[in-house]
């Protein structure tokens, strides 16, 4: 049996090339913050659950931030940074991995004042911060200059 030609020819033209999507980045925007993943069972000071700290100082600190674009967040490290979940005690590793939370990359840091802290994650697709934990005593993961 002789082999099968086609009858009709195709030569496919090349006119478009193909082109790498680049995903959308939001350093430039500003931070959103959202309470919604909030664990307000707050682990790191039962004996404190009862105090109440400065509402209006925090709200002011928070409002602050608002203003600020992420690229500068991530400018100084000093202050409000990102770290690998491994460098959270191993508590809050658990609780991290129990809520689903350590798909992510890492975990923020915002300082408020002194040893006050707020923990959550930058969500990759937006500007939002979604709140995790209150840490005022600076609890979560201890300073390695100390």
């Amino acid at each position: 049996m002789p082999p099968k030609n086609p009858k009709i020819k195709f030569n496919p033209q090349l006119k478009k090339k193909p082109v790498i999507k680049l995903e959308p980045r939001f350093d430039n925007d500003t931070v959103i913050f959202s309470f919604q993943w909030f664990d307000s069972i707050n682990r790191w000071c039962p004996e404190d659950r009862e105090h109440t700290h400065d509402f209006w100082e925090i709200a002011e600190k928070l409002k602050s931030f608002e203003q600020r674009q992420w690229r500068h967040i991530a400018a100084n490290q000093n202050r409000d940074h990102s770290i690998p979940f491994s460098r959270l005690i191993p508590e809050a590793q658990r609780i991290a991995t129990e809520k689903r939370i350590d798909d992510f990359d890492q975990i923020w840091s915002f300082h408020l004042t002194g040893t006050q802290r707020i923990w959550g994650i930058k969500r990759d697709n937006d500007n939002h911060f979604m709140v995790i934990w209150w840490d005022p005593h600076h609890q979560l993961c201890p300073s390695l200059r100390n």
